[in-house]
């Protein structure tokens, strides 16, 4: 009896350990975004790199993280074959998953200063795909959910939540040339949201809001808002969330140990749906909304 109590607090006493080993030490560690389509023969990863330990309050069990650095990756491909990945660009900080979309030769993504890797994003970061120079945009006032440039990659919009009473969601416009503001919309919120769902005109004058109601017309030289009779078919982000190219292909990073620096991984293609369409036809009927976009 009193060797299994003895035992039992050995087990206690090392598990007691290496719970404060953890919430003591900070360790390396790192997380691998899912990829994002740049073009159909184009995918761009990130890395985010950090050092993390627990909270010391046994009752929260929240990882507390520092020195965050996101490193940006360029995977090539040719037919259904992967055949190059270069490294394109590393910075401090942080970007949000699911929030880089393609501006001809820039890659555009939300990203963050902090600590607290997806709170609190404060700019939208643009990187050059060939050489990745890096143009921040600033952004104050609230907190970045999303930067969606127009299709002739001529245009940004920077949804943007702004805390108060009422809560509110403002669109900004810039030009992508300069990052000069032009306009600015402000729609009154009941309640927080995630990264809102928007589509463009053909002509680039027209941002498309999704709403509870239906959808909302901005005009990106004015700002002013009205409800929308005709609207794309396809809204951004996709359902798909950016991570299948029009053929239906996606990549996978296998690892064997998740979440250790330096651990051995490996790329795959893989095709997970038949041929997909990003349609830019107009509609006016609110079901058709997301029918045969990827």
């Amino acid at each position: 009896m009193r060797r299994g109590y003895r035992s039992a607090l050995m087990i206690l006493a090392v598990s007691f350990s290496v719970g404060a080993c953890k919430s003591l030490f900070y360790a390396p560690g790192e997380s691998w975004l899912p990829i994002s389509w740049l073009g159909p023969q184009r995918a761009l990863e990130a890395r985010l790199a950090f050092e993390s330990r627990m909270s010391w309050n046994p009752l929260n069990q929240n990882q507390i993280t520092r020195n965050v650095s996101t490193e940006l990756l360029i995977h090539e491909l040719r037919g259904d074959q992967l055949v190059s990945s270069r490294r394109l660009t590393r910075f401090d900080g942080w970007i949000l998953s699911g929030s880089i979309y393609a501006a001809g030769h820039e890659a555009v993504m939300v990203a963050g200063e902090g600590n607290d890797i997806g709170a609190g994003a404060n700019a939208a970061l643009l990187v050059a795909t060939d050489n990745g120079a890096t143009r921040r945009l600033p952004v104050a006032g609230g907190e970045v959910l999303a930067a969606f440039p127009d299709l002739d990659s001529k245009r940004l919009a920077v949804a943007v939540l702004v805390a108060g009473a009422p809560l509110a969601l403002e669109i900004r416009f810039f030009s992508l040339a300069g990052l000069r503001p032009e306009a600015t919309a402000r729609i009154e919120l009941p309640s927080a949201i995630g990264p809102p769902e928007v589509g463009w005109s053909a002509d680039s004058r027209t941002l498309y809001l999704r709403v509870v109601e239906g959808v909302l017309a901005i005009n990106a030289e004015s700002g002013s808002v009205s409800a929308a009779v005709q609207f794309p078919r396809c809204f951004r982000p996709a359902p798909a969330g950016g991570e299948l190219n029009d053929g239906g292909w996606t990549i996978l990073r296998r690892q064997q140990n998740p979440g250790t620096p330096g651990a051995d991984s490996e790329l795959r293609l893989e095709r997970v749906a038949e041929a997909m369409r990003d349609d830019q036809a107009m509609t006016g009927r609110l079901e058709e909304i997301g029918q045969g976009c990827r």
